[in-house]
């Protein structure tokens, strides 16, 4: 029986550095992971990526403008994530095409918004609109209560 036990647990931490190698490597390459996205369950325990990360605020996803359906899977990803844990705070933040016209960020940021409430409803969600990059890009970054998310941008618009 023992040696059953240490068997589940060798199993466990092996799958967890596994995944938390895997994390680090797909952000190093600039990717979204999506092992962040996703419950393991090994033996009846279940390790969720987002229990390990509830020490400071982290990027969830980062993506540029995509088609209407794309951006719906991602944000549904997103959703499910802020689900599993109500102290977490969802921030989308949207910068717009630096020159661009600054209303087409904060129409992006609202739309998802607005299709995250009706995901999750009454949840706290914000939105962040007022900073410029190359292209538009959109970043959803989760915040556990009692953290701060990082700074953007040096100035606003």
């Amino acid at each position: 029986m023992k040696r059953a036990k240490m068997s589940i647990l060798t199993l466990s931490a092996v799958l967890l550095i596994s995944i938390s190698h895997a994390t680090v490597f797909s952000q190093a390459r600039g990717t979204t992971s999506r092992l962040r996205q996703t419950s393991f369950r090994s033996l009846g325990l279940e390790l969720s990526l987002i229990g390990m990360q509830k020490t400071k605020a982290f990027r969830f996803d980062k993506f540029k403008a995509l088609k209407s359906d794309d951006e719906k899977t991602r944000l549904d990803y997103f959703s499910s994530e802020l689900q599993r844990d109500p102290t977490l705070t969802g921030y989308i933040v949207v910068f717009g095409k630096r020159g661009g016209p600054a209303s087409e960020a904060k129409k992006r940021a609202q739309n998802a918004k607005n299709y995250l409430q009706t995901k999750l409803p009454g949840r706290d969600l914000f939105t962040i609109d007022y900073c410029t990059r190359a292209a538009v890009e959109y970043e959803l970054w989760i915040v556990p209560k009692g953290k701060k998310l990082p700074s953007f941008c040096q100035k606003p618009r």
